[in-house]
């Protein structure tokens, strides 16, 4: 993915200048096929797919891939690498979500059965104890640093700092038989996880952990068939549905706004919204 301010033809020379040790980096950090649809879509009652905005459709060009780096066998309650502790290289094997924020990349690996976090300043891949890496499961890093993890065995969100310790837990055993997906509203302070046995979605404050329903209402021409992605933009929630291969937009109350993608979207799973409002 081209860094903030990079322009067309920087990106040898940037190479150039990483570190050896980033351009051996194997968990991707590069979409290789992917669309970006712009979320200005045609209103409720005339449902359409947007342009794709030609700057940037089309694959993104890879800057870093990581495929391991340096495990430190001890760290502090942080998270932190204690300096010169042991340290042994460790491979990737099969990274299966990631999430990044700033310099940290979180990666749930389910070959390794953990998640760990690569410090791309010094090459250094840390394991949040006591997280497996478990079949569908997710990551997400927020703002302040704490992170995410979808639990899907247990049906449940688990958020903890940086070390790993536990600090809420996000769950409701009638509404999340199945939960596939989850997007956070750091702005609403909400976090939002979707259910795969009904298209339905929980709603949950970040800070209390209390819940309510959120049912997508479908309209004549947008859907909702299921779920299999989620992601949070402003005051709206973006919603794949890969039956209908399409991307529907709710308003956090449930209402569907509109939908979009159905003439370009093939096989639709995964979604994000960046800071333009461009849904990926």
């Amino acid at each position: 993915m081209k860094p903030p301010g990079l322009e067309d033809g920087d990106g040898d020379a940037m190479m150039q200048s990483l570190p050896s040790r980033c351009r051996r980096c194997g968990l991707v950090a590069a979409l290789l096929s992917c669309l970006v649809i712009s979320s200005c879509a045609a209103p409720e009652h005339d449902v359409v797919s947007p342009a794709i905005d030609a700057r940037v459709q089309g694959p993104l060009r890879a800057w870093m891939t990581v495929t391991a780096g340096r495990n430190i066998a001890m760290t502090d309650p942080l998270g932190i690498p204690v300096p010169r502790a042991p340290s042994q290289l460790v491979h990737l094997m099969h990274p299966t979500s990631a999430a990044v924020l700033g310099n940290d990349i979180y990666v749930l690996d389910a070959g390794l059965n953990g998640l760990f976090r690569y410090e791309m300043g010094n090459d250094v891949l840390v394991r949040v104890a006591g997280v497996p890496a478990l079949p569908g499961g997710q990551v997400r890093v927020l703002s302040d640093h704490t992170i995410l993890v979808l639990d899907p065995a247990r049906r449940r969100v688990v958020r903890m700092d940086r070390g790993g310790r536990t600090l809420r837990i996000y769950a409701d055993d009638s509404n999340l038989a199945r939960p596939v997906a989850m997007a956070a509203d750091e702005a609403e302070q909400m976090l939002f996880v979707a259910d795969g046995t009904l298209p339905r979605i929980v709603a949950f404050r970040l800070g209390s952990g209390a819940g309510s329903t959120i049912v997508p209402v479908s309209t004549e021409r947008a859907r909702v068939h299921a779920i299999g992605g989620l992601a949070a933009g402003d005051r709206v929630l973006y919603l794949v549905d890969p039956i209908m291969r399409q991307v529907v937009v709710l308003a956090h109350g449930g209402k569907t706004v509109r939908g979009f993608g159905h003439g370009d979207l093939m096989r639709p799973h995964g979604i994000g919204v960046d800071a333009q409002g461009r849904v990926w």
